[in-house]
């Protein structure tokens, strides 16, 4: 009978998954909302137990002194959607500042402070990685409890990074030949991989678009013009991080066009970054508010009142606000780079190269501020959180019961 019991329970034993990836914890934005639902879908569906661990950074008192940023309160859990994350400070040291963002090289103890991560993260049966830094610690832990690893690419770790330094290319080629299964967020990324190694096997997985983008009534949306005073204007807005991968420097040259296509056209640049300044030095001249950094909740509201959403990367995973801005509705403009073809079709992009980028970009704005109806949000609504999940669990699926 014992013997029945230990069957039966070695059976109906439940594997258990670890997901890890390094963002703030206190800036839910970008990468970090796409990880947060892919978790929160697959949760719903998951037949095993799914465990996640946040790598957040902590600056010592002299680095945010001289970089004249806030202290941050370390927490051990935090509570997002229902589910616990748990947390893993490492600290930010000036020479890792120094040497990771003005010289594109590792960090002076990045290795400890990965093998440190990896000895608290025990007792799974596969690791789920984000990003170049947490997939390094699940491979350590691939290798020490020899269990599988899988790594999901969102952008800049596979397009730009690697391309940068001898360190980074060599060690992103070791985790997509070693990782079980290589995720990346579009066919581009995934093309571009190929140019790091043949190798490994690889699958798109598409980010999805929260619910809470959906396009507004007649009713809520005039409200909404009113209250953002815009009445009786068309917008063209750009939402994400004012730095260069955004290629942020060209919106004042294609703003300027656009205004003097069309005299009615009020300009919104939603984020912040380092090119703030020189942006609005640079737009004095336009009918132009910078709204800085918002809450994720309330950017379905700016992308309904919004006509034209405009991305003028000069590289870009996927570009998932140009979905998000057609499921509420707006139009979207982008550049033909990375994976915004394969978001919003390729006629509504311009190849970052042609040389009248800036005006092309412009008319192309202008011919949507020029139809009176909204988008169909119907046009993207094959990207959805829900059929990512699937996709996960299935390939998850498969790799634990391999």
């Amino acid at each position: 009978m014992f013997v029945c019991l230990f069957v039966i329970c070695t059976y109906m034993q439940v594997n258990k998954v670890a997901v890890i990836f390094d963002d703030d914890i206190y800036r839910r934005r970008g990468m970090f909302n796409a990880i947060r639902n892919r978790i929160r879908c697959l949760y719903e569906i998951a037949d095993f137990n799914i465990d996640i661990f946040v790598i957040n950074v902590y600056e010592p008192w002299y680095v945010r002194l001289l970089r004249k940023t806030p202290k941050v309160k370390r927490v051990d859990n935090v509570d997002i959607d229902g589910i616990n994350y748990r947390v893993f400070w490492r600290p930010f040291m000036l020479t890792d500042y120094i040497l990771s963002v003005k010289f594109n090289k590792a960090p002076l103890f990045a290795n400890r402070y990965q093998k440190i991560a990896a000895d608290r993260i025990k007792g799974y049966d596969t690791v789920m990685a984000h990003s170049f830094y947490t997939s390094w610690i699940a491979r350590i832990i691939s290798q020490r409890d020899k269990i599988p690893f899988i790594c999901t690419w969102h952008g800049s770790d596979i397009h730009t990074n690697p391309f940068l330094s001898t360190y980074y290319f060599n060690r992103t080629k070791i985790l997509l030949e070693d990782a079980s299964c290589n995720f990346f967020v579009s066919k581009n990324l995934m093309e571009v991989s190929c140019n790091i190694t043949k190798m490994g096997k690889k699958a798109v997985l598409y980010n999805g678009v929260s619910n809470n983008f959906f396009s507004y009534s007649d009713e809520k949306r005039n409200e909404l013009k009113k209250a953002y005073r815009a009445e009786d204007r068309l917008v063209v807005m750009f939402c994400g991080n004012l730095n260069r991968v955004k290629n942020v420097l060209s919106l004042p040259s294609i703003f300027s066009y656009v205004a003097k296509m069309e005299k009615n056209v009020l300009f919104w640049v939603v984020g912040d970054g380092s090119y703030r300044e020189e942006l609005i030095s640079k737009t004095s001249n336009l009918d132009i508010v910078f709204w800085g950094n918002q809450s994720p909740e309330t950017i379905p509201d700016y992308m309904n009142i919004a006509n034209v959403l405009v991305l003028p990367s000069k590289n870009e995973g996927f570009g998932l606000v140009l979905i998000e801005a057609l499921k509420c509705g707006c139009y979207a403009v982008g550049s033909r780079v990375g994976g915004i073809p394969e978001a919003i079709g390729e006629e509504n992009t311009v190849p970052l190269s042609d040389p009248e980028f800036e005006l092309k970009m412009a008319r192309k704005i202008d011919a949507r501020l020029k139809i009176e109806k909204r988008s169909d949000p119907d046009l993207v609504k094959h990207f959805t959180w829900e059929e990512t999940a699937k996709k996960e669990y299935s390939i998850i699926d498969s790799i634990l019961k391999a």
